[in-house]
């Protein structure tokens, strides 16, 4: 049973203006150490970053709560598994969260054009 939807699209160039900024206190707060290097590796970093922060977004809509505490975006990370598929690793409050609403499976799809980066994210309780 699907029990949320979220969907969030960012343009790239917001974050990119971050980076370009040398802003390391914006990126040390909004993604975990392992986000951050992996899309300082990569060639363009802005549209890694704006996809997961498409990603981190869309999770707070599809839970209907926005960000709000005990919540922070330090308890959910974008990882990849072994096929290179994305998925949302969550801890902390936001886990517990979860938790409490029974088996929620998080499905994660991510997308980007040049200038624009998008996520939708689907719970579902199994």
């Amino acid at each position: 049973m699907i029990v949320g939807v979220g969907v969030d699209i960012i343009d790239i160039e917001r974050l990119q203006g971050q980076w370009d900024s040398g802003n390391q206190r914006f990126f040390e707060r909004v993604f975990t150490a392992g986000e951050i290097d992996y899309c300082a590796r990569q060639h363009r970093p802005a549209v890694h970053f704006a996809a997961r922060f498409a990603a981190k977004e869309a999770l707070f809509k599809a839970l209907g709560t926005g960000l709000v505490a005990p919540f922070s975006w330090q308890q959910l990370e974008v990882k990849r598994d072994a096929t290179g598929q994305p998925r949302l690793d969550c801890r902390g409050a936001l886990a517990e969260h979860l938790s409490e609403q029974g088996n929620v499976r998080i499905h994660l799809t991510m997308s980007h054009t040049r200038t624009s980066a998008a996520a939708v994210v689907l719970l579902e309780l199994c």
